[in-house]
């Protein structure tokens, strides 16, 4: 993963083509047959959170915004449950 940049509350991710944010709901008729699911961004950034011992954010790492598929650019991903909605309206 190509980290922009972060600290406690977010993390930037220059998201690169072919890869979607987050699911989309149609993978998991493949995952009940015993195939893989589709990796996500999200799925990468919890890895990322994960392997570099922050465990509480993995679990809270929510995308901010989406890019389509093949679209380049940074995500933002919020890593904190409680500041997440201040970052939504900051969105919006």
């Amino acid at each position: 993963m190509d980290i922009i940049y972060q600290d406690s509350y977010i993390l930037a991710v220059n998201k690169p083509a072919g890869i979607i944010i987050h699911s989309d709901g149609t993978s998991r008729a493949g995952e009940r047959a015993g195939m893989c699911a589709a990796e996500t961004l999200t799925d990468l950034a919890r890895v990322y959170l994960e392997n570099n011992g922050c465990v509480q954010q993995a679990q809270d790492v929510q995308a901010l915004h989406r890019l389509d598929k093949d679209t380049t650019g940074i995500v933002l991903f919020s890593l904190d449950k409680e500041t997440q909605p201040l970052f939504d309206e900051l969105i919006r």
